[in-house]
C-alpha cells in the first residue's frame, strides 16, 4: 500500500511542475525564432562608406519586413556600435508602412568622429529579432575612415 501511495505522490508532483510548461503545439505559449519568423531588414539608405559632417542630416529609408507580423507591430531602434558597445540611440523610428518602409533623419553629430557603425534593430511582438548595421564615416574622409 505504501508503494502506490507514493506512486500517486510522484505522480501528482510531476503534474503539478509540468502544468505550467507550453506544449510543443500550442503557437500561443512556444516561441521558436526561425528564419522565417524573424524580421528582415533592408536599409536602402545611407550607403555603407557614405561621408558626413557635424550639422549635416542623415536620412534613412528602412524596409522592414516580417512573414508572420504586421508591419506596424514591428518595433525598430537604432545603436551606435561604434566601440562595440551597444548605445541605444535616441532616434525616434516612424512605424512601417504597409509595405514595410520608413524614413526619418537624424543628425550626424549624433554619432562620433571617425567610422559610425549603426544597427537598425528589428522586434516583433514574439521577442523574434533580427538587425543590419551600415557603416559610415563621419567628419572623416572615406579613405581615412573605412
Amino acid at each position: 500500500m505504501a508503494y502506490s501511495l507514493r506512486s500517486c505522490l510522484v505522480l501528482l508532483m510531476s503534474l503539478a511542475f509540468f502544468s505550467g510548461c507550453p506544449t510543443a503545439d500550442d503557437d500561443d505559449d512556444v516561441v521558436n525564432c526561425t528564419s522565417d519568423q524573424i524580421p528582415a531588414i533592408v536599409i536602402v539608405s545611407p550607403e555603407t562608406g557614405e561621408f558626413f559632417e557635424d550639422g549635416d542630416n542623415i536620412s534613412w529609408a528602412l524596409t522592414v519586413t516580417d512573414a508572420d507580423t504586421d508591419a506596424a507591430d514591428l518595433s525598430i531602434t537604432l545603436q551606435d556600435n561604434s566601440n562595440s558597445q551597444a548605445l541605444e540611440l535616441d532616434i525616434d523610428v516612424p512605424t512601417p508602412n504597409e509595405n514595410g518602409q520608413t524614413n526619418f533623419t537624424m543628425a550626424a553629430d549624433q554619432l562620433e568622429d571617425g567610422q559610425a557603425v549603426v544597427r537598425v534593430f528589428a522586434e516583433d511582438p514574439d521577442g523574434c529579432s533580427s538587425f543590419e548595421q551600415a557603416v559610415i564615416c563621419i567628419n572623416e574622409l572615406v579613405g581615412v575612415c573605412l
